[in-house]
């Protein structure tokens, strides 16, 4: 896994990142510096979608993830679970809608 060179973008407290996995696969990376949590979108294989919520360390929890035949269930999952906390609303829809380019973009 790699991170595709100038996919990275900051907005705020926020960094979003978009990873390669091969071929036909990807993930996008919804990372807060604020918490240090993670939630993740990746293609695993066609049909074949996963969200994953990573919690701050120092939490102490377990990884939820959740599996998608759809690619818009996927994506409307990931965008309701990324972390928000102390973050402008103009940051949050751009980082939204720069997700949403980023998967676009992508192959199916």
């Amino acid at each position: 896994m790699s991170v595709i060179e100038g996919s990275t973008k900051e907005f705020g407290n926020t960094t979003i990142l978009l990873h390669s996995l091969g071929s036909s696969c990807y993930r996008i990376e919804w990372y807060s510096r604020m918490t240090g949590a993670s939630t993740s979108l990746a293609r695993l294989k066609q049909d074949k979608y996963v969200v994953i919520r990573k919690w701050a360390q120092v939490k102490n929890m377990a990884d939820v993830s959740s599996e998608f035949s759809s690619r818009n269930s996927a994506l409307i999952h990931f965008l309701n679970n990324v972390d928000i906390v102390k973050s402008n609303d103009d940051w949050i829809s751009a980082a939204k809608q720069h997700c949403l380019n980023c998967l676009l973009k992508m192959k199916d």
